[in-house]
């Protein structure tokens, strides 16, 4: 049941360290891109030093078999100058002391050949380990350059794409600005030419105000000239003004004036008149 909880816990805890790195991905990609090549090389750097580990291990262990393979070939060249020796010899009590060491060189030769086995086994799986742990360090390394080099284009690109959005902007900008200074113009025209009308409107109606009011007032003053009898006599009396003497008739004609009489003086009795 707890081990359960536990994976249950487990998976939901991936999730959750999963969501919060998306998250914080989304928020800051470049810090969380730089967060993360820290991380890779870490990674890398934890691999270089097994692998460093494991070639030392390598390197001893091909050392150690390297010694026990020259002991043994050692050994053997002295069990064959041994055999030879015993093979030659003649005299029986030498013959049976070279095959009692002859006895020992051989169990201490096959002693040393299991040595040899296990070690040179040793030194094969030192240096195969090490050649995994060197494919490894290579792929991760190879994945570190090629994620600095795409983050580094990433880079480029974001920061063309948010040059690209900063001049769109600007663009806009400058159009609502233009749109706006039209708008203006055109509005300012028609505010002028709604206020011009409504003023030839109001002087159009006070025009006509005024002139009601005149004859209005013209028809108070002067009441008595549309009284029936009044205007009846005026018609009857219409072309008979007295005739002008012929001399006024010409003179409103116009023209040269007649001249005007000599003064006559007046000469008082007496001297010297």
């Amino acid at each position: 049941m707890w081990g359960f909880v536990r994976a249950l816990a487990g998976a939901h805890g991936k999730k959750v360290i999963q969501e919060v790195t998306d998250a914080i991905v989304a928020t800051d990609p470049t810090t969380a891109s730089a967060a993360q090549l820290e991380v890779m090389e870490r990674d890398l750097d934890k691999v270089g030093r097994e692998l460093a580990k494991f070639r030392a291990e390598a390197a001893r262990e091909q050392s150690e078999a390297d010694a026990v393979q020259s002991r043994f070939a050692r050994m053997r060249a002295a069990g064959d100058q041994l055999l030879a020796r015993y093979n030659a010899e003649t005299d029986p009590a030498k013959k049976a002391d070279l095959e009692k060491s002859l006895n020992g060189l051989l169990t201490t030769l096959e002693e040393v050949k299991h040595e040899l086995d296990q070690e040179a086994q040793e030194a094969v799986d030192a240096n195969k380990l090490v050649a995994e742990t060197e494919a490894i360090y290579q792929e991760k390394a190879t994945a570190l350059r090629e994620a600095k080099t795409s983050l580094s284009k990433a880079a480029r690109e974001l920061e063309r794409a948010k040059t690209a959005q900063e001049h769109a902007n600007m663009q806009a900008e400058r159009a609502a600005q233009i749109a706006g200074l039209r708008d203006n113009e055109v509005g300012g025209l028609n505010a002028a030419l709604t206020a011009m009308t409504r003023k030839a409107e109001e002087a159009r109606g006070d025009a006509e105000a005024k002139r009601l009011k005149a004859a209005v007032l013209t028809k108070a003053d002067h009441g008595s000239m549309d009284d029936p009898n009044v205007l009846e006599a005026l018609a009857s009396v219409q072309g008979t003004s007295p005739s002008l003497p012929f001399a006024d008739r010409l003179a409103a004609l116009g023209g040269p004036k007649p001249a005007p009489a000599p003064l006559q003086i007046e000469h008082k009795d007496g001297p010297g008149a």
